[in-house]
């Protein structure tokens, strides 16, 4: 074989994947293969689609239809189904192993596009709406004299918050991504633009999806008007009441309010004001308040003889949904209990709740009371409520 001094050249040959090749001599070399992607050029047609033919080697790709997608507008279902069905028309003539790398990259930077400036936005949205969150009960230390969100419009508020995509139920997107695999498949292109908007905000950053957990779980909670929450506060035995006074403080002195006031009345809103002896030695514990969670304000006052007129101490807990400040409390004790008969927790009741009332008495000493309280439904541990603590900024992201 005669080798020219100058390096000569195959021409380009098409391998029949969106890609040529051609091969180069040279001298004193061995030959080289080079292999490019085909630069396609295109070719309007009368009916309105188009032919892409490479100009170095002559390929020609299928007939297309030339669908647009312009920046901020995600095709409707119509156009969605469409496409799919021109991809997989040109998958099944291609083979099912080969790709065509400018629709492949037409798509992709397009869905790029699409959800950084859609993501963009609904991150934006979300930080402004998270605004209207930041009141009691969703906030747990809200401001106290302040706005609180009223359960006649928790489900409203619910509504948009689950409408930005970061809430979702297992057991329907397992249905859903079972009835997309089966619609059709192989375009995975525009299948990504049902992913959810949220994801890249919710990468890396787990307090976000589990805020919007939480945050949901209290709107459908306290946001049903139709069965809307009770609570329960009751006065524990004087046993249980000495324990947990031992327990909680130790060595500190602290003396048992009830050996020092032997009377208490609760009042709540408006209502009349119930007497109770603060002593139970009879039964477990003696509720003495029992109404709904959202009540306005509580009142406890205490007494050293059942027939005193005016009360020596007094505890006020303010504002809307006063129970649930009780249990929101910061000093809230949460015992856990025993297994139930059939060996296993009931896990609305699994663990009771207690709160110490401080008690001032006239002559300066400070004394301990401890109340119990349970709701009719079960609640997030106070610990997982949203606070001001672990209230993620979305508009620092």
């Amino acid at each position: 074989i005669r080798i020219p001094i100058k390096p000569m050249t195959t021409p380009w040959t098409s391998n029949g994947d969106g890609t040529h090749s051609r091969t180069v001599y040279s001298w004193n070399k061995p030959a080289t293969v080079e292999t490019e992607d085909c630069a396609f050029t295109q070719r309007n047609l009368d009916n309105g689609l188009m032919r892409l033919t490479c100009p170095k080697c002559g390929a020609e790709e299928p007939e297309l239809a030339l669908w647009s997608v312009s920046l901020g507008q995600i095709p409707n279902e119509g156009e969605s189904e469409n496409v799919r069905k021109d991809y997989t028309q040109l998958m099944s003539q291609r083979g099912a192993d080969s790709t065509i790398p400018w629709w492949d990259s037409f798509v992709r930077q397009g869905i790029q596009l699409l959800k950084a400036e859609a993501n963009y936005n609904v991150t934006a949205s979300l930080a402004e709406f998270q605004n209207r969150l930041y009141d009691f009960p969703v906030l747990r230390d809200g401001n106290i004299s302040g706005q609180v969100i009223l359960p006649e419009d928790m489900a409203k508020l619910r509504k948009s918050l689950r409408s930005f995509g970061i809430i979702t139920d297992p057991e329907k997107k397992e249905a859903e991504k079972d009835a997309s695999e089966a619609d059709a498949a192989a375009d995975e292109g525009v299948d990504t633009l049902k992913e959810p908007l949220m994801s890249g905000l919710s990468s890396g950053r787990n307090n976000v999806p589990q805020w919007a957990q939480h945050a949901d779980f209290i709107l459908k909670t306290f946001g049903d008007t139709e069965n809307p929450v009770s609570v329960k506060i009751a006065i524990p035995d004087i046993k249980t009441q000495n324990a947990l006074i031992s327990g909680v403080y130790g060595k500190e002195e602290r003396t048992n309010a009830a050996l020092k006031f032997r009377y208490l009345d609760i009042q709540a809103g408006e209502e009349p004001a119930k007497r109770f002896s603060s002593i139970v030695t009879d039964t477990s514990e003696k509720v003495i308040y029992e109404g709904r969670a959202d009540a306005e304000g509580l009142t406890f006052r205490f007494f050293r003889f059942s027939d005193d007129q005016g009360a020596e101490a007094e505890i006020n807990i303010r504002g809307r949904y006063a129970p649930l400040r009780l249990y929101l409390d910061k000093n809230l004790i949460r015992i856990s209990r025993s297994s139930g008969k059939d060996g296993k927790d009931d896990q609305k009741n699994s663990a009771a709740s207690y709160v110490p009332l401080t008690v001032k008495s006239s002559d300066g000493d400070d004394c301990v009371i401890f109340v119990k309280v349970y709701f009719s439904q079960q609640m997030l541990a106070p610990e997982d409520w949203p606070s001001q603590e672990n209230w993620p900024l979305l508009s620092a992201y």
